[in-house]
């Protein structure tokens, strides 16, 4: 394991204790899953982890992961310059910058990325409705990519950002209550996930037993969903970490930033 990865594995482990603290499900996801299934671990280039949890969850998710924590900060959808709608948790005191977000206010410690699940339309009429309205969010995210990182009020940031709010809520009464269909609202990831994979969660081992993980059950439905053969790795010009761009485990982003560069605000 690398330096990130370790630190990966510190967040994911005081995450998965609180989950559990709660009685709140959840279970790795993407490459994260991939890496417990295909190399129990890390998926060796990978520098991230993420995991899936359910929107009925996410109010306790929410009250768990706020509570006066020194060593961890939980980042929200729609929260000062992050018009996104996932959550990540970090780590106070590091600094893991990802090249985007370098001017924005947002915290830039180590993090994990929290997926909510969401019901996901059935008919092609709701669908289209449900990837129009995705599409005019993903509009507006690329609008606001401009104007994050101002010292001043922003006026047209605020607006916009209420609009994306807004256009969340429209996506909620889209689907058919009987939807068995799931996605992230995430314009750029287009895959469904069918509910059912997530009757069932086990735990799986990540890197060594002393870290144990849940899972769905169908991690094999679901990987082949989402990657299709997925125990082929990627050619080898691919196998390259894809998040971070500057990392320091000693030394709070704030610090960093003020050093390293100016133009942050």
């Amino acid at each position: 394991m690398n330096e990130t990865q370790k630190g990966l594995l510190v967040i994911m482990d005081y995450f998965d204790k609180t989950m559990r603290e709660n009685g709140i499900p959840y279970s790795l996801a993407y490459g994260s899953a991939l890496g417990a299934i295909r190399h129990k671990g890390f998926i060796p280039w990978d520098d991230d982890m993420d995991v899936f949890i359910f929107r009925e969850d996410v109010e306790r998710f929410v009250k768990a992961f706020e509570k006066n924590n020194n060593k961890f900060f939980l980042q929200k959808p729609l929260s000062t310059d992050w018009p996104y709608l996932f959550y990540k948790i970090r780590m106070n005191g590091t600094t893991a910058i990802e090249k985007k977000y370098i001017n924005t206010r947002i915290h830039q410690g180590l993090f994990i990325d929290v997926f909510v699940l969401d019901s996901y339309p059935v008919s092609k009429i709701r669908k289209k409705m449900f990837n129009t309205v995705m599409l005019s969010i993903r509009a507006m995210q690329t609008l606001c990519d401009g104007r994050m990182g101002k010292k001043s009020f922003d006026p047209i940031l605020k607006m916009i950002m209420f609009g994306i709010k807004v256009q969340n809520k429209v996506l909620n009464i889209i689907p058919e209550k009987n939807s068995n269909l799931s996605a992230i609202r995430l314009p750029w990831y287009k895959t469904t996930i069918n509910m059912d994979f997530f009757k069932k969660i086990e735990d799986v081992e990540f890197e060594g037993p002393e870290h144990l993980y849940s899972i769905t059950s169908e991690y094999d439905a679901l990987l082949t969903t989402i990657y299709g053969d997925y125990m082929q790795p990627p050619p080898v010009e691919k196998r390259v970490g894809q998040h971070i761009y500057a990392l320091d485990m000693e030394i709070d982003y704030k610090d960093w930033l003020a050093k390293n560069h100016k133009k942050n605000v």
